[in-house]
């Protein structure tokens, strides 16, 4: 496990990627969605949401976005 930080906007997951990290989320606050066109918003998630662990056990692209 190691820690990583983001800024605001940068985009940690993008949808159709083929990576297989998750993530828990210490601090924060992080949008997941779809691309689009249009945009749209999915969910917002929090301190202790874990998100990223479809991948581990689908071995399929991400089907959405994190920033």
């Amino acid at each position: 496990m190691r820690r990583t930080s983001y800024r605001k906007g940068d985009v940690i997951i993008a949808e159709g990627e083929f990576t297989s990290d998750a993530y828990i989320l210490q601090r924060g606050f992080v949008e997941v969605y779809h691309a689009g066109p249009p945009e749209q918003r999915l969910s917002i998630l929090g301190p202790g949401d874990i998100f990223g662990e479809m991948s581990l056990i689908t071995e399929r692209p991400r089907s959405a976005s994190v920033r």
